[in-house]
């Protein structure tokens, strides 16, 4: 481990904007013309993780300033400020320890990882057009699209997102697609004369859904249901029941009002890019501002 410091000194920080793929839910932050300067000191620690699938530096980075910086109290889900000290980039997740009598405000966080760089992009034309996934998300998110379906609000009866990309504070009712694995059921991708790929696979899928009661969530069930009747998307290869799961907040000593559905599907990989495409030609890509 390393570590250095700097002198009081001005630092720019660029504003992002967040960028969501609507096919696949993936997250990307574009920059945007608006910089703010701070001056202040900037702390950060290297250390060096070697793993399985990648060797990288993980640098802790504590900025210190006089003044409170108003803008980093603004941003919000859709907005955050990066900043840049020599080679590295970096981000704050949060702010610790005011020293009242210094008047000295402590904001930590890590700088972009060496494999999250590719999220960072300078415009939004940047971002992939396809499809990011492997797996059958493109199709649970095409739920979300208003298909022909014999209910009344003909979309899923709860707004679907991709595990550990729902928005931050979003109100609940919403739900969580986890694809947990994926396995193939054909032995060999099948090759057309195009050359294009297909290959019939297994994906084992969680569902997790918050403010949804009892005859909410079965609707769910009954709209995925119909959903491969009527488009053959996807088969339903379980059988599928919710489960009440706890979440507990004991400041309140109250539950969250969860629910877990478990999946078993089957699905061509190519007919899942086929519902990225659809959902290309359907639906726009847009830049997430704060409204604030």
């Amino acid at each position: 481990m390393v570590s250095a410091a700097e002198g009081p000194r001005s630092y720019q920080f660029d504003k992002y904007a967040r960028f969501v793929l609507p096919i696949d839910g993936f997250a990307f932050w574009v920059k945007t013309t608006t910089s703010i300067k701070v001056k202040g000191t900037l702390h950060y620690a290297t250390e060096l993780e070697q793993r399985q699938d990648e060797t990288t530096a993980v640098n802790r980075v504590v900025f210190n300033s006089e003044q409170e910086v108003q803008e980093f109290n603004d941003v919000g889900p859709t907005t955050i400020y990066v900043g840049r000290f020599e080679d590295i980039r970096f981000a704050f997740s949060s702010r610790e320890n005011w020293f009242r009598q210094a008047g000295i405000y402590h904001y930590v966080g890590s700088a972009v990882y060496s494999d999250m760089a590719t999220q960072l992009v300078d415009a939004a034309s940047q971002v992939p057009a396809d499809a990011v996934v492997s797996n059958s998300l493109p199709i649970w998110l095409s739920l979300n699209g208003g298909a022909a379906m014999p209910f009344p609000q003909g979309f899923a009866p709860l707004p679907l997102f991709p595990s550990f990309l729902v928005p931050a504070n979003f109100a609940p009712p919403f739900a969580s697609v986890h694809v947990a694995e994926t396995s193939a059921l054909q032995a060999a991708p099948y090759l057309d004369s195009q050359l294009d790929h297909s290959q019939l696979v297994r994906d084992r899928v969680q569902i997790t859904t918050y403010g949804a009661r009892n005859n909410q969530v079965i609707d769910f069930i009954d709209y995925v249901n119909q959903f491969s009747l009527d488009t053959d998307d996807m088969g339903v290869m379980s059988m599928t029941v919710a489960t009440d799961d706890k979440r507990a907040q004991p400041e309140l000593t109250i539950l969250a009002q969860k629910k877990t559905i478990e999946y078993e599907i089957s699905y061509y990989q190519a007919r899942a890019r086929n519902a990225a495409r659809q959902l290309i030609t359907q639906a726009h890509a847009t830049l997430e501002l704060n409204p604030v």
